[in-house]
């Protein structure tokens, strides 16, 4: 294409546009960047002695943990790694929009070996009654200890 004065003023409203529907899928995506950023994804992987893995873990992994998280499906091409084939912490590039590359952390420990990592578990963690009142039986205990209390002291 020639450069003619209306091909020029052509590009320049072409730009313009692109320009603005990049803002407004910047704005879209700001708060899903925000709660990926700093993320912590966790991987269970079998393992030789030395720490390679025996399979790997696989930018469409990834992104199914990744859309899980955020509520939203992120395609595996997005996903800015190769598949990781060694035991440890990796750190992950997420391709939202040009401007918009959230870091999440990817931790693979070995199967069956507990994670200990502060904020993050693999497995929920048993509650008790002592920790939750709403379970049954908790507001027994404490009526119990209320009684003895009043009997002791009257």
């Amino acid at each position: 294409m020639l450069a003619t004065p209306g091909a020029l003023k052509q590009a320049e409203s072409i730009r313009a546009e692109a320009t603005t529907r990049r803002a407004a899928l910047n704005q879209e995506m700001s708060s899903v960047a925000e709660l990926l950023n700093g993320a912590l994804l966790a991987f269970p992987a079998k393992a030789s002695e030395t720490g390679k893995l025996y399979g790997s873990i696989t930018t469409q992994m990834i992104a199914a943990a990744v859309s899980k998280k955020a509520g939203l499906e992120i395609p595996r091409r997005q996903i800015d790694t190769q598949p990781l084939r060694a035991l440890g912490e990796h750190k992950v590039h997420i391709r939202l929009t040009v401007d918009l590359v959230p870091e999440v952390t990817v931790i693979v420990h070995r199967e069956g070996e507990g994670l200990s990592v502060p904020g993050l578990t693999t497995e929920p963690s048993p509650v008790t009654a002592d920790q939750d009142p709403e379970i049954p039986g908790a507001e027994d205990t404490d009526q119990a200890e209320t009684s003895e209390a009043e009997l002791t002291a009257g």
